[in-house]
């Protein structure tokens, strides 16, 4: 699966999912990483992202990622 500029998703960068066009996303962060031009430490939120290819990213509390691809999610 890749981010939506279609670099794979990566455990050490951001990773930016969602339209750009429509100015929708979400940043997918190593958790305890300090972002950029601030002070801020990144926190896990547990979260799924359901793709447009039928994919599926699951963020648990633990910042644990599981991702699927598969035809019968939706």
């Amino acid at each position: 699966m890749n981010e939506r500029d279609k670099k794979p998703i990566s455990a050490t960068a951001l990773n930016f999912m969602g339209e750009n066009s429509k100015g929708i996303f979400i940043i997918l962060n190593t958790p305890g990483r300090l972002w950029f031009f601030s002070d801020k430490i990144s926190a896990v939120y547990p979260l799924e992202i359901i793709t447009s290819n039928h994919g599926k990213v699951l963020v648990n509390s633990d910042g644990i990622v599981d991702i699927f691809v598969s035809e019968n999610i939706l």
